[in-house]
């Protein structure tokens, strides 16, 4: 967000040098990451329009204004979704069971509802995951109410598993790994679980309050889920990096830190902390192994460093 309202900007990855702008217009600040698919660049603004755009130049292609033409209610904070590319079909995460459209007309293919009648607002902020199960496409999307499985090509309900306890956000971005799924939240209801999906119904395999993660997603590695545990509103300083058995939910180590976001890469996880420190260290279940850190350039005034870092070229982007 600038002076020129809210934009999609593509710059140059060696230099940082604008090479194009998009401008969205006024609007709050952006929470949703743009997803490139070939040619084409999707992205979802605070206030529900989704654009199309053309990746070289910047060029608008299409857009939908999807609180204004749909049936979806607007989260507290605004949408934080971002949009999720797969074969013909751009899916984002709305009301409780998403919406997808053509990604090349932005035309409706299918609309989910809101599963029950009450006001409130979703709280659906994480974005839709895909796998193949007996050679059919399936979506997951993690709503307010729970994780639903979906036909992907068709908005099909396949099975649903409840996550309804208190209302915290659905930010946190569901976790695959072999034949499971993790989930989790934070706020006023902090646990994750995994989830056996191999069936047709999904199977409870162990859930605790070791690892709950807010909105920052857990990545897998070689059977450990490592992830920031804690609640960024009310308790951002107690927040800490963990380790946790994929297999079993026994937590591994603990390592204050605060809020924070990760990627990982080459056997080693890239940790940005909220105050803007990055760490490298090593994806070990045996113990915290740093391996180095810095202190990002920060200016004045009060920065939340909230987007996980990029690894592209080896180089990483904060």
């Amino acid at each position: 967000r600038n002076k020129d309202g809210i934009c999609v900007l593509c710059l140059d990855a060696a230099t940082g040098k604008e090479l194009w702008r998009y401008s969205c217009g006024p609007g709050m600040i952006p929470q949703a990451t743009p997803a490139l698919d070939g040619k084409y660049l999707y992205a979802l603004t605070y206030d529900g329009i989704l654009l199309c755009l053309k990746r070289e130049r910047g060029r608008l292609v299409w857009s939908r204004n999807l609180i204004k033409e749909f049936d979806v209610r607007k989260p507290d904070y605004g949408y934080g979704t971002s949009p999720a590319v797969e074969g013909d079909l751009v899916i984002v995460n709305m009301n409780d069971t998403g919406i997808a459209l053509n990604k090349r007309t932005g035309k409706v293919v299918w609309e989910g509802k809101l599963c029950d009648s009450s006001k409130r607002a979703p709280h659906s902020y994480a974005t839709p995951v895909f796998y193949d199960h007996d050679g059919r496409g399936h979506t997951l999307i993690f709503s307010r109410t729970g994780l639903f499985a979906l036909d992907m090509h068709t908005g099909e309900q396949l099975w649903f598993y409840e996550w309804a306890k208190r209302g915290s956000p659905r930010a946190a971005d569901p976790v695959l790994f072999e034949d499971r799924v993790f989930i989790s939240s934070s706020e006023t209801d902090s646990r994750g679980a995994v989830l056996d999906i191999s069936g047709d119904e999904p199977e409870l395999v162990w859930e605790n309050h070791d690892m709950a993660n807010h909105f920052s997603s857990c990545v897998y590695i070689d059977g450990y889920l490592y992830g920031v545990d804690g609640d960024y509103h009310y308790s951002i300083k107690e927040c800490t990096l963990r380790c946790v058995d994929a297999k079993t939910g026994e937590l591994m180590w603990v390592e204050p830190t605060g809020g924070g976001s990760l990627t990982a890469a080459d056997g080693k996880l890239i940790v940005l902390t909220t105050k803007g420190t990055l760490h490298i260290a090593e994806a070990t279940p045996a113990a915290y192994v740093e391996i180095s850190s810095c202190q990002l350039p920060v200016e004045r005034g009060t920065h939340w460093w909230w987007t996980p870092p990029v690894l592209f070229g080896g180089r990483i982007y904060c």
